[in-house]
């Protein structure tokens, strides 16, 4: 199983996998992938994650893994990949929303935080002011 960047024609397989897990995808259709990540696995996209860069945060998102390639780690690692190359592109903390995925995201190194400590740029993405209900918990990690 390898991680790479995702490509352009990654999007539908990357969709399928959100999809599969009730994630949001109505904003995928016109963006970029440049900040995508995907696991590939005998040519098949098994798992993916992706970011909004604004500035010096980010908001982690799009994090799934398909069914028959689960309980191996592969999730860590996606994590992992990202972070690391957010760091690179001078993103200091990133930022999630999550409804049911906080004791995870608790395991990497998330804390917890109230909606009215999320930096306005986070504030303004499609996902945290629309895409994601007002009940989802937000999650930050400082990166730098």
């Amino acid at each position: 199983m390898k991680l790479r960047a995702a490509r352009d024609d990654d999007r539908d397989a990357i969709i399928a996998l959100l999809d599969a897990e009730s994630l949001p995808t109505s904003d995928l259709w016109n963006r970029a992938l440049e900040d995508f990540i995907v696991a590939e696995n005998e040519g098949s996209v098994v798992g993916c994650i992706g970011a909004e860069v604004l500035g010096g945060t980010a908001l982690l998102r799009s994090l799934a893994v398909g069914v028959t390639s689960r309980r191996q780690g592969l999730a860590g690692r996606l994590i992992e990949s990202l972070e690391f190359k957010l760091l690179e592109h001078g993103v200091v903390d990133s930022w999630l929303l999550t409804i049911d995925a906080s004791d995870f995201f608790l395991r990497h190194g998330y804390w917890v935080q109230s909606r009215e400590d999320v930096p306005d740029a986070i504030r303004r993405t499609d996902e945290f002011s629309s895409l994601c209900p007002g009940t989802a918990i937000v999650m930050s990690k400082p990166l730098a």
